[in-house]
């Protein structure tokens, strides 16, 4: 299995590459400009018995991506996890600035996922925020990058569902990296982000998006990819997921709204619901259960009736 991780040489890009580490897996580590944390990913990743690849390539350069693509061939994962963004409010932001963060945050999900050649049945995988939806301050920029990384999830997974690529996007709350010291008002985030936690903590690196991504690549791959998996409380890292283009987990900070699709696979239905009693066993409060296509609620309920943890 090919793995290409753009932004892999540090925090959350590291912890993907390490989740996706196994004997006979080959991954490409993308780095912009630090050499050293570059070669102690790939040391980690062949610790744990795959073939490490390094490649510096600044994603904001379309001949560095072109560079990055013919590197890996073909490639079954690509994940997207290069960010770069100016952290101001709107009326103190230049045009360099937002034209910095939608060039390396949404521009690369569109450009190297069509210069890449990837397998049949090979995941794309792109890494978003609940900023993407919810008032951050100094997100602006971001904000606007990721909300169009999602919408442009939903227009890929269509557009390659013939070769069998399943198109996700993992979308995280707040986690421990060094990216918290670059927000404005971080304490009064992290206050935020924990209150409104079950669990009462952050999420670690290691039980986040890698967790997710590594998820994600595990997906039969008979399923359609479009979801959108928010990883918003540390809740995700003691829970099963729900399969890929089957639920849509949206988490206000009082309950779980779940969205399933009854298309693709007719076995989703009591997995939907096997999943909600495992999230409500956990402390999660259900709201309403759906499908995305006609509104209706799963066809069968396994023994033990709805999940809801209201």
């Amino acid at each position: 299995m090919n793995i290409l991780v753009t932004g892999g040489s540090r925090g959350i890009g590291r912890a993907i590459c390490v989740a996706l580490a196994a004997p006979g897996r080959t991954i490409l580590i993308n780095y912009l400009r630090n050499d050293k944390a570059a070669e102690e990913t790939a040391a980690m990743v062949r610790e744990l018995g795959a073939e490490a690849r390094v490649v510096q390539a600044n994603v904001r350069s379309e001949a560095d991506l072109k560079v990055l693509a013919e590197a890996m061939n073909p490639v079954d994962v690509l994940v997207h996890n290069a960010a770069v963004g100016a952290l101001r409010p709107f009326d103190k932001m230049r045009t360099n600035h937002w034209d910095l963060t939608i060039e390396s945050s949404l521009r690369p999900f569109w450009l190297l996922t069509k210069l890449v050649t990837l397998s049949e049945g090979a995941s794309v995988i792109g890494l978003s925020s609940l900023g993407s939806r919810r008032f951050t301050p100094g997100y602006a920029a971001m904000g606007a990058a990721k909300g169009g990384l999602e919408a442009l999830t939903r227009q890929l997974a269509v557009e390659l569902a013939p070769q069998k690529v399943r198109v996700n996007t993992v979308c995280g709350g707040l986690i421990e990296t060094e990216t918290l010291d670059y927000f404005p008002d971080k304490d009064q985030l992290i206050k935020y982000a924990v209150e409104y936690t079950p669990l009462k903590r952050l999420v670690s690196l290691k039980t986040s998006h890698a967790s997710c991504a590594s998820w994600s690549v595990r997906t039969p791959p008979g399923l359609l990819g479009r979801s959108l998996l928010r990883t918003a409380a540390s809740l995700f890292s003691s829970t099963r997921f729900p399969p890929s283009g089957t639920a849509w987990v949206r988490l206000p900070p009082w309950r779980w709204d779940v969205r399933f699709d009854c298309r693709p696979d007719g076995a989703n239905s009591p997995r939907v619901w096997g999943i909600c009693r495992h999230w409500a066993r956990n402390g999660a409060r259900i709201g309403r259960i759906g499908c995305v296509c006609c509104g209706a609620g799963p066809a069968s309920r396994p023994a033990g009736g709805a999940a809801s943890g209201a």
